[in-house]
């Protein structure tokens, strides 16, 4: 990739100044960066509502998967904005991913909380 094109793939995955990349901003996030030559990094955040501990497990496996969805769907945008502005197709290829899930509240007085989950996907951009 050249200049040229880092500089049109930076300003689509630019999600700043009231670009959204989501229907639900609230409870949704995706933010994508370049992080070095041909690297690609897009985070995907949710917010889980618990209504017990022993549900927590299920609850996160069912964000993993809104996320998967999530990010080949951005993903695929970002290409496609990207062909018609650069006037070629991206190639990505998928480096790996990391998955977390960070407790926000829970109560020793209450089954209920809340959940941050979280995956980080790495892609090679050509």
């Amino acid at each position: 990739m050249n200049f040229e094109e880092y500089n049109i793939l930076g300003s689509i995955i630019d999600n700043t100044w009231g670009k959204s990349n989501y229907d639900n901003p609230e409870s949704f996030k995706i933010i994508c960066k370049i992080v070095e030559e041909n690297k690609l990094s897009c985070t995907c955040m949710t917010v889980v509502n618990l209504l017990n501990r022993s549900d927590m497990q299920k609850e996160a496996d069912k964000a993993y998967s809104q996320l998967d969805k999530a990010c080949n769907e951005n993903l695929k945008e970002i290409k496609k904005q990207f062909k018609s502005s650069a006037g070629r197709a991206l190639k990505t290829k998928e480096l790996g991913h990391d998955k977390s899930v960070e407790l926000i509240s829970m109560s020793g007085y209450s089954p209920k909380g809340t959940a941050l989950v979280r995956c980080v996907y790495n892609f090679e951009v050509k």
